[in-house]
């Protein structure tokens, strides 16, 4: 009996070596083998599970959502179980909002607009500025292509007697004086034969057709006269009065400017634009421009802004 007893318990012994160098053999094959059981396990029942490894961030289980009224478990995380969370009110059990994406519909059932694509930064347009109205004080830059007036001759006039066409112009101012136009025409028309190069001889005729009611003939002295003397302030301001005269505006606001750009704020060609503003009835731009002339300290403006108020 006790040989058997041993030879029973050298072949259970023998086997389970056998078995057990089998499994470490086949542990590539089957790795189930080779599975140590858990700590839990091995200590006993009644021993607790060890610490998850603590890397340094917290990572909480996911909550699920549950029907109102319903508790909410959660999942296990990586130490172990957790404790279910339980909801006692509807509002704690309600799933947290989600992100809407651009085909998720919104509060009304309806699709949510497609995202406004933005244009790259070269291409966006500059807002629009409305350009300022010219002021009626400062005349506009003048361009030759764009002059409505007839060409200015170029004067070559060889110079005279200056001292008898000084003469000539001295007695014409008296005449004109007198209010004797005829006489102040003749005396300019010899000045202007006594020494062809004086421009004043020209202007002086010029304005002489003017008073006498003949603007039309007054174009073409007033233009020899520029011819000689393009700078004359006077020459460009007559020149102006005769268009006026003419009910020719553009060419005379062109005139006026002309003579405003050499004299700006020149009193007596912002009062000649002024009045020509007031006959083509626009109230509104005579008193803008005898507003500059009396800005600028003109009295005689002045009164005729105070005498032309709405």
């Amino acid at each position: 009996m006790v040989v058997i007893r041993s030879l029973d318990s050298c072949s259970w012994r023998g086997f389970r070596i056998l078995a057990l160098a089998a499994c470490a053999l086949a542990s590539g094959i089957f790795p189930g083998c080779s599975k140590r059981p858990e700590a839990a396990t091995e200590a006993g029942p009644g021993a607790t599970a060890p610490a998850a490894p603590d890397y340094g961030v917290s990572i909480g289980a996911p909550t699920l959502a549950a029907p109102e009224g319903q508790a909410t478990a959660a999942l296990p995380g990586a130490g172990g179980a957790q404790a279910a969370a339980v909801s006692a009110t509807p509002a704690a059990a309600t799933a947290t909002a989600s992100i809407p994406t651009a085909t998720s519909a919104n509060a009304t059932g309806q699709a949510s607009p497609p995202p406004v694509p933005l244009a790259p930064p070269g291409l966006i347009a500059p807002p629009v500025v409305a350009a300022a109205a010219p002021s009626p004080c400062v005349a506009p830059p003048f361009r030759e292509g764009d002059s409505l007036l007839p060409p200015i001759p170029v004067a070559q006039l060889t110079a005279g007697n200056r001292d008898a066409a000084q003469d000539l112009i001295v007695e014409a101012r008296r005449y004109g004086d007198a209010d004797n136009w005829s006489m102040a025409f003749d005396r300019y028309r010899a000045a202007t034969l006594a020494d062809p190069s004086d421009p004043r001889g020209y202007g002086g005729m010029g304005y002489a057709y003017g008073k006498l009611g003949r603007p039309q003939d007054a174009i073409a002295p007033l233009l020899t006269g520029l011819g000689l003397d393009p700078r004359s302030e006077l020459l460009w301001r007559r020149l102006g009065d005769m268009y006026a005269d003419m009910r020719d505006w553009d060419r005379a606001i062109e005139a006026y400017d002309r003579a405003l750009e050499i004299l700006p704020m020149g009193e007596a060609a912002l009062l000649a634009k002024g009045d020509m503003y007031w006959e083509m009835r626009q109230p509104e731009l005579a008193r803008a421009v005898w507003q500059c002339g009396c800005d600028a300290g003109a009295n005689l403006m002045c009164r005729r802004l105070d005498a032309h108020q709405p």
